[in-house]
This record gives C-alpha cells, sequence and structure tokens, in this order.
C-alpha cells in the first residue's frame, strides 16, 4: 500500500509555519443540535401519543415511486419524531419515547442481539424500517432475520 501525504494548508500571514487557518464562521446548527441551558427545562413535545394521518384523504400516495425519498426527507425535517406507515396507507407519527420504554427497547434489543449470536442471522435496531408486502413501513424496537432470507433480499430491498 501506497502513502500520499496530504499537504498542509498555507497558514496566514502572522501565524507559524504550518498552522491552519482558522475557521471562517461556525458550521451552522443542524435541527436537534442544539440543548437548552442546564438549568432551563425543554421545550414540552406537543404530540403525547400516536398519531395516525389518512395520507390518502391528504391527497399522497404511499405507493408512488418517490414516498421512501419523500418519508425520509419528512423524517429529517421533524426531528424527534418517528414516521412509520400502516398498510392502510395511514402515516403513523410517534413522539420520542420516554427512558422506561427507551430501557425496555435496550433490553429487547440486547436479547435478540444475543439471539443472533447463538442462531445466526442478523439482528436490527430500533432504526431500521423495513417495507413490508402490504405496503406497511415499521420500525420494529428489535427485529432478526435469518442468513438465508437476507440473502435472498434484492439491493433495493436492503439499502439505507
Amino acid at each position: 500500500m501506497t502513502t500520499t501525504a496530504i499537504p498542509r494548508p498555507a497558514s496566514p500571514p502572522g501565524l507559524p509555519p504550518g498552522l491552519p487557518p482558522a475557521p471562517a464562521a461556525p458550521a451552522p446548527a443542524l435541527a436537534g443540535d442544539t440543548l437548552p441551558p442546564p438549568n432551563e427545562k425543554p421545550p414540552d413535545l406537543p404530540l403525547a401519543g400516536r398519531l395516525h394521518l389518512n395520507l390518502s384523504a391528504l391527497g399522497v400516495d404511499p405507493g408512488a415511486p418517490d414516498f421512501g425519498e419523500r418519508l425520509c426527507r419528512l423524517s429529517q425535517d421533524n426531528v424527534p419524531y418517528d414516521f412509520e406507515i400502516s398498510a392502510q396507507g395511514e402515516l403513523i407519527i410517534m413522539p420520542p419515547s420516554g427512558w422506561e420504554s427507551s430501557a425496555n427497547e435496550c433490553v429487547t434489543s440486547g436479547s435478540v442481539g444475543n439471539w443472533q449470536d447463538a442462531n445466526g442471522g442478523l439482528s436490527f435496531a430500533p432504526t431500521a424500517m423495513f417495507n413490508l408486502p402490504s405496503g406497511a413501513r415499521y420500525m420494529p424496537d428489535a427485529s432478526w432475520i435469518t442468513q438465508e432470507r437476507y440473502e435472498q433480499l434484492l439491493a433495493q430491498e436492503y439499502r439505507s
């Protein structure tokens, strides 16, 4: 293997040689990057449970070829909520889980991971979304498939 040295940027006038220049401006904050001051209560989330919306009543077709990309953008634009699609075409909006649910989810994921270690196959975290034959798109708390099933998946079925 051949390695190539990456040239260092020139130092601005008045700074010792080899010192990289200071960044011009701080990077823009991303959604979810800001935290309230330590003694300030974070804002309440306006959704306390799952909300189901009939997408066809809103003129949205969950079977459209670009729907997956649109769902991904909706999710990215609305952190910290999670989104799933039911087989009936309902958009399911879920607020972040509380600490108790998160602790239980962690234990469940760990158990499924132990199952994978003992039996093979692949286990997945709760952030993995599955597109089901019914048209539903769900992110279960924990999931596992056999190695054989995984090897039968087409590239578009497991791409990120």
